[in-house]
């Protein structure tokens, strides 16, 4: 976490990501990845790659001012991340629901 800290402001400092940090932010999202289940190891690539991506994007709005914590808002930042690489993936997935064709149904 502290390690996390002092190279997340050092980047801020500099305006540019470090390898440093980007290997630090994969191995928080891999770690939480194993946190859920999923049935196709892509999709769990996938999502992790979604976290990683709006961790790009984000990582400059984090505030030291507001609060020293950056482990905690970057495992929500990812959490988050990889809700929408999953919510992403269901989008094309057909439903499990049973559809019956209506000529088949019968009303009294």
């Amino acid at each position: 976490n502290k390690d996390f800290y002092e190279e997340l402001i050092r980047c801020k400092e500099k305006d540019e990501l470090s390898e440093e940090l980007v290997r630090m932010f994969l191995l928080m999202c891999e770690r939480l990845s194993r946190k859920m289940t999923y049935q196709n190891p892509q999709d769990r690539e996938d999502c992790i790659q979604t976290a990683c991506l709006s961790f790009c994007r984000y990582w400059r709005s984090f505030n030291p001012e507001i609060t020293k914590n950056a482990f905690s808002y970057f495992t929500s930042l990812s959490s988050m991340g990889m809700a929408k690489g999953w919510n992403d993936l269901q989008k094309g997935k057909p439903n499990d629901a049973l559809s019956v064709p209506s000529e088949t149904i019968y009303s009294i």
